[in-house]
């Protein structure tokens, strides 16, 4: 099994043709075994063996055991084979439920208890990579003290998990002196999520902008630009910001009760006299009796009429 192992892990393909060349040397006397992993298993060599199957993003699953414990996962929730459709859909919506708990579960988990006493280059990453790539990460940091300059690298760690590897952390640290979370691929940022759609924000041409103000400017008063320039480098300070002209609120007549309260004159103009009222009711009783004096010979024509 050390030998088989040897070769599923074999990490170019020059190093899987020796490995399996030595497998096939240790079978010579079990022929049909042999025979059965040529004809079956090693035509799929580049799903399972590292050399290329770790040139996909895998998380690690480089075989089949994966289906068997989510099938295993999902019968600890359907509990047998007699319930109606609904009740298998409504079992399978929980599973999901539960996972994506768990999953959110990690995350707040890997947000607050970050590591400890870990090297001062994965100190950036602490509280933004999980904790799960940020341990497979110091096992390639650790690789550091027996990696030779001229080793070649395969890029299996890179790509098929997404981390730095010994070969990678090398030149980031001889040209910065921490990692960050950049070198990691977004699976294991702990704010990633797939589902949320990034619209790209639209850039902002600077060299327009700058002349749609200058052409601005070239039309105010020339008594104004200090007062308007000085505006504006409040609110590029930050101390300041622009406010738009509002119209000055309407009154709005309201329904109601009526205020029955006697509502105070605000005219300039002073009251009237008591003489001054006396005189105006003389003179109002002077024209109702010319009223009634004008209207009296009219009457008499009409009766002897």
């Amino acid at each position: 099994m050390s030998l088989w192992s040897g070769v599923t892990n074999a990490k170019t393909p020059k190093l899987y043709k020796e490995r399996f060349e030595n497998l096939k040397k240790h079978l010579k006397n079990c022929l049909a075994v042999l025979s059965y992993l040529e004809t079956n298993i090693i035509l799929v060599k580049d799903l399972f063996v590292v050399a290329w199957a770790c040139q996909y993003p895998h998380l690690r699953n480089l075989n089949t055991s994966q289906v068997e414990s989510a099938h295993t996962y999902v019968k600890t929730f359907i509990k047998n084979s007699t319930g109606d459709l609904l009740t298998v859909f409504n079992s399978l919506a929980h599973a999901v439920d539960t996972q994506l708990n768990q999953i959110h579960e990690s995350l707040g988990r890997d947000t607050v208890k970050t590591l400890v006493n870990v090297p001062k280059p994965f100190i950036p990453l602490l509280g933004c990579i999980s904790t799960f790539a940020i341990t497979m990460c110091l096992e390639q940091y650790e690789k550091l003290a027996h990696l030779h300059p001229t080793d070649p690298c395969s890029n299996t760690v890179t790509i098929g998990i997404g981390i730095p590897c010994a070969h990678w952390i090398s030149e980031i640290l001889g040209s910065n002196d921490a990692l960050s979370p950049e070198n990691f691929h977004s699976q294991w940022n702990l704010k990633y999520n797939p589902e949320i759609t990034q619209n790209k924000e639209s850039e902002v041409d600077l060299d327009d902008e700058m002349k749609k103000l200058t052409v601005a400017l070239s039309s105010k008063d020339p008594n104004m630009l200090a007062n308007i320039l000085e505006q504006l480098n409040q609110i590029i300070a930050g101390t300041h910001m622009a406010v738009p002209i509002q119209a000055p609120e309407a009154k709005t007549k309201t329904k109601g009760r009526p205020d029955l309260k006697r509502k105070q004159t605000t005219s300039t103009k002073r009251n009237p006299s008591a003489y001054e009222i006396v005189e105006a009711k003389l003179k109002k009783d002077q024209i109702a009796r010319s009223k009634r004096a004008s209207k009296a010979p009219e009457r008499l024509s009409a009766s002897s009429a």
